[in-house]
């Protein structure tokens, strides 16, 4: 990574570019995330006004890199369009 990038995402204000959409909000997130801990993921429950759920998959890391967990990421997100398209 360069410091040019690492700068960048430093000044990077991710709950405050999200505050401003208003539609239905899933949130997957591992549980065993060594680079996001899950409270990240937690704090944007707060940014979208009620609009916003949280699965929390147990055993999922950050890159998803076991079989059963990219399952449950894709049968979730495809569960949320389902249900909001």
């Amino acid at each position: 990574m360069s410091p040019a990038l690492a700068e960048d995402i430093a000044r990077l204000d991710v709950y405050g570019r999200s505050a401003g959409y208003g539609g239905p909000v899933r949130i997957i997130h591992g549980d065993k995330d060594d680079i996001a801990p899950v409270e990240y993921a937690r704090r944007y429950l707060e940014h979208y006004a009620g609009n916003a759920e949280l699965e929390v998959v147990a055993g999922a890391d950050h890159a998803w890199a076991t079989v059963p967990h990219r399952t449950r990421l894709h049968q979730s997100t495809l569960e949320f369009f389902q249900r909001e398209l």
